[in-house]
């Protein structure tokens, strides 16, 4: 069984002795929780992950190139603005580019792309692509939703040809995000319209989609988007600061345990594959 945003809340609580409110301006009401939470996940966990530099969080954006268009946007979840890899596929070849920097820039003209810079919030092909056809590939890091109380999301439950159904009041022709029920949960489809009732409006359900798959609103997520013994670390840095902001000076505890313990995971993190063998080459 996933452990949801609702398991999370309880852990918290019991965690750190912390009483339920329904004071919404107080830290320890469950909206303001999670809020908690969420920007722990995405300054403090995320770039942990990252650091191990195992690609974790990595996925891909393609984009048939135009001829004449050397400018295209970056993926909007991209962490930071930030590229793993730029490729180009011709047929079954890929090739990755080399960043061009500014001052090797000196041909404007159109021509075979030999590289790309970023500017912006676009990456830039070098040169003009002359012929279009090619895909273009961006490999980049994707930040994980915010964190959302289960009852603001829903579950697919089965799955038609052109429209789904949930086990929530879903209905209509609505764009949500899709995410895995499995962890480390990552994403089925994001910001994508499907229709949630017999009245199909023709918007196909996501390929990938299975029972059990939760459908979010875009941007949130009711399951920690990271590897599952995260959630656990996730839970002690939100209880330490919680505690912190109701006065608690148990909060200390909590916050060492939490760092002695992302430290000890980062380890068993890394390396990820951990049977890989040397390549054999060929003798020269």
């Amino acid at each position: 069984m996933a452990l949801t945003t609702t398991e999370l809340l309880t852990d918290i609580k019991l965690l750190g002795n912390i009483p339920d409110t329904t004071d919404t301006s107080s830290v320890n009401y469950d909206a303001n929780i999670l809020s908690v939470a969420s920007r722990i996940l995405i300054l403090r966990l995320v770039p942990a992950i990252l650091s191990i530099q195992e690609d974790y969080y990595t996925t891909t954006s393609e984009t048939t190139i135009v001829a004449g268009q050397a400018r295209y946007r970056l993926p909007s979840r991209a962490i930071s603005g930030s590229l793993r890899d730029v490729r180009i596929r011709r047929g079954t070849e890929e090739r990755s580019l080399a960043m061009v920097p500014q001052e090797r820039r000196r041909d404007s003209s159109a021509g075979e792309v030999i590289g790309f810079y970023l500017e912006g919030d676009e990456v830039v092909l070098y040169q003009t692509p002359s012929k279009g056809g090619d895909t273009l590939i961006l490999s980049y890091f994707r930040s994980p939703n915010r964190l959302a109380l289960v009852s603001d999301c829903d579950t697919v439950s089965v799955i038609h040809d052109d429209y789904i159904e949930t086990t929530g009041a879903l209905s209509g022709d609505l764009t949500k995000d899709f995410i895995r029920a499995e962890a480390p949960h990552s994403f089925v489809a994001t910001a994508t319209t499907v229709d949630f009732g017999a009245a199909s409006t023709g918007a196909t359900p996501p390929t990938s989609l299975s029972v059990g798959d939760y459908v979010a609103p875009v941007g949130t997520s009711p399951v920690v988007q990271a590897p599952d013994i995260a959630w656990y670390i996730l839970s002690g840095f939100t209880t330490a600061a919680v505690l912190r902001a109701l006065g608690s000076a148990d909060y200390a505890a909590h916050e060492d345990a939490a760092k002695a313990d992302l430290a000890n995971w980062l380890q068993t993190l890394t390396p990820r594959v951990q049977g890989e063998l040397p390549p054999i080459l060929p003798p020269m």
